[in-house]
């Protein structure tokens, strides 16, 4: 896998990343599968995963923390997330950035 620097970071971030929306909330994809996607994509040399707490009804997040518990070298990985919106408790999405009135 090819790398690159992050801007004028000294970060590097893989070319080819993983966005983490789609089959993290699939009834149809496990949990087990969306793991193993993950630990497939480390192996590959990715090391950069793009999530939100808003993706996949709030299950991105959790979903991505629990592939990555157990890896040792997080402090390589790169993880972009996002504000401005969340899944409430009804599973309406919110957007927390726009101001009433």
């Amino acid at each position: 896998m090819n790398n690159r620097i992050l801007g004028t970071t000294n970060i590097e971030i893989s070319e080819i990343g993983i966005g983490c929306a789609s089959y993290w909330g699939k009834k149809n994809f496990s949990e087990k599968e969306a793991i193993k996607v993950v630990h497939t994509a480390l192996e590959k040399g990715i090391n950069f995963f793009d999530t939100g707490h808003s993706y996949s009804d709030g299950n991105a997040e959790p979903r991505l923390g629990k592939a990555l518990k157990d890896i040792v070298n997080k402090n390589e990985l790169n993880i972009s997330t996002k504000a401005g919106t969340r899944i409430g408790n009804n599973k309406k999405l919110y957007k927390d950035s726009l101001q009433n009135g």
